[in-house]
């Protein structure tokens, strides 16, 4: 007898990932706000677009 498949990944993230591709064929610019301390981490891979610019802010701790 197998244990079924356990579904990690949230369902309300599936959704917000299929509205933000939807979105980023929509725009032609994409403001970035990105953590300096930790720019990897506070990225979205699916923000990248070729066709869309791309306008990165770094910001550090108290500029938000």
């Amino acid at each position: 007898m197998s244990t079924p498949a356990i579904q990690w990944y949230p369902g309300h993230i599936a959704k917000a990932e299929r509205a933000l591709l939807e979105q980023l064929k929509r725009v032609d610019v994409v403001l970035e706000v990105r953590d300096a301390r930790i720019p990897l981490a506070t990225h979205h891979p699916a923000s990248r677009n070729g066709s869309t610019i791309r306008v990165i802010f770094w910001c550090s701790t108290g500029w938000i």
